[in-house]
């Protein structure tokens, strides 16, 4: 007859319940933690959540990231979020944040691709 493989013997006695007093107090010290957080940092919200534009940008050559927020500024774009993705210097991320009043921030292509 078939005999299964045992890789627990039958007479273990493991007591998971020794710690589980040690266990409801961590447990509510990090629930206690994580709603002090919600109600003083708050969340960070990115552009799927407060709406807006998502740009990406590829300079021709390597750029820096502040002379890149001085150009996109100077079009007119006030509070554009960038970051830096990919390899060191190959692409940019834009963020504009669109408030919904107003007309949309829209600048020419040629004033875009001589900044």
């Amino acid at each position: 007859m078939y005999r299964p493989i045992r890789f627990i013997p039958d007479d273990t006695k493991i007591h998971f319940m020794r710690l589980s007093r040690f266990g409801f107090f961590v447990s509510g010290l990090l629930c206690l933690a994580s709603v002090l957080l919600f109600i003083f940092v708050g969340l960070n919200f990115g552009v799927d959540f407060k709406g807006g534009t998502n740009v990406i940008v590829r300079p021709p050559a390597a750029t820096e990231i502040n002379t890149l927020r001085t150009k996109v500024e100077e079009l007119g774009f006030q509070g554009a979020e960038l970051q830096n993705f990919g390899k060191d210097g190959d692409m940019s991320a834009l963020s504009v944040e669109s408030s919904g009043h107003g007309p949309p921030h829209t600048a020419p292509p040629h004033d875009v691709q001589a900044a």
